[in-house]
Formats: structure tokens, C-alpha cells, sequence
């Protein structure tokens, strides 16, 4: 039982066939090659172009840092004026302690009759 026997010109096909076969081959070659030059060589920033990107983020990155810097220098500064107004309240106070001991050692040489240095009486 045969269901198709069709006899094939082996002479006259395969010249055919394997031309046909070897034209697919260089042509998936040349596809394969050229998708690979596209990685190999894809779309890149130019020089230029990641130059002006490196030079927007150092700007922004300065900007953030003169940010920071400023509110350092508010804080310290804030600091600073607290630290004075408690050293002046303080030198305040021992002005005053200072000077009422120096009344009350006036008043005890002045009620002692204490002769000053220099006094020959």
C-alpha cells in the first residue's frame, strides 16, 4: 500500500535546495551580525551629552550642600547667641555678688575704723 510515490528529480532539485538553504544561512548570518553590531554599538549619550549630565548633578549636589551649610551655620549661630546671653546673665550676676560683697566690706572697715595702707595716724 502505497500512498503517494512521487519520484523526485534528486539532480535537478538539489542545486536547488541547496542554494535555497545556503541563501537562509548568509542571510540569518548577516540579521545575527548586524542585531550584535546594534548591541556592540547601540545608542550611547555622547561626550557632550553625559558631560552636561555629570555637571547637572554637581550642581545639585553643591546646591544640597550649600543647603545643609546654611542650616549648620543658622543652628551654630542660634548656639552661639544662647551660649552669649547665658554668659553675659552670668557675668551679670557675679558683678552683682562682686559688688555687694564690696559694700559690705566697705561698711565693716568703715564701722572697724580700719586704716588704710599707707596711713601713718
Amino acid at each position: 500500500m502505497t500512498v503517494l510515490a512521487i519520484e523526485v528529480p534528486w539532480e535537478v532539485t538539489s542545486p536547488w535546495l541547496y542554494g535555497l538553504v545556503g541563501f537562509l544561512l548568509i542571510a540569518w548570518t548577516g540579521l545575527a551580525t548586524v542585531n550584535q553590531a546594534r548591541k556592540l554599538f547601540g545608542r550611547r549619550a555622547a561626550f557632550w551629552e553625559e558631560f552636561e549630565s555629570l555637571r547637572a548633578e554637581m550642581r545639585e549636589n553643591d546646591m544640597q550642600l550649600a543647603r545643609r551649610l546654611e542650616n549648620e551655620r543658622d543652628r551654630l549661630t542660634a548656639q552661639l547667641l544662647e551660649l552669649q546671653s547665658i554668659y553675659l546673665r552670668e557675668v551679670r550676676e557675679v558683678n552683682a555678688k562682686l559688688d555687694r560683697l564690696n559694700r559690705t566690706v566697705w561698711l565693716i572697715c568703715g564701722k572697724l575704723q580700719i586704716a588704710k595702707p599707707g596711713d601713718d595716724a
